[in-house]
């Protein structure tokens, strides 16, 4: 079961990401630099699914992650932030 802290490991490095993004969205920039925001993302993606998986109570077929604790909120956040690379990454040359 991963602990708060990983949980908010992914929390603290996705408002980071979501920051980078913000700031860049205001300058001129080029594909590669929303591909590395994108590289990033997925790597929290990656964390986050794998702490998912193991949050969940085995022993509890109906067990939901999405209704633990910061999991929905981190979810919506991911794909929030993955929407608007997509949208940044549209607007490039």
């Amino acid at each position: 079961m991963p602990s708060r802290k990983t949980l908010k490991s992914c929390q603290d490095q996705l408002q980071k990401v979501k920051e980078l993004a913000e700031e860049l969205s205001h300058k001129q920039y080029s594909q590669k630099d929303v591909h590395k925001l994108q590289q990033k993302l997925h790597h929290i993606d990656a964390q986050y699914k794998e702490g998912i998986i193991d949050d969940r109570n085995v022993n509890d077929p109906t067990d939901d992650p999405y209704e633990h604790e910061g999991q929905a909120q981190l979810a919506e956040d991911l794909s929030a932030t993955h929407e608007m690379l997509t949208r940044m990454l549209a607007n490039t040359d």
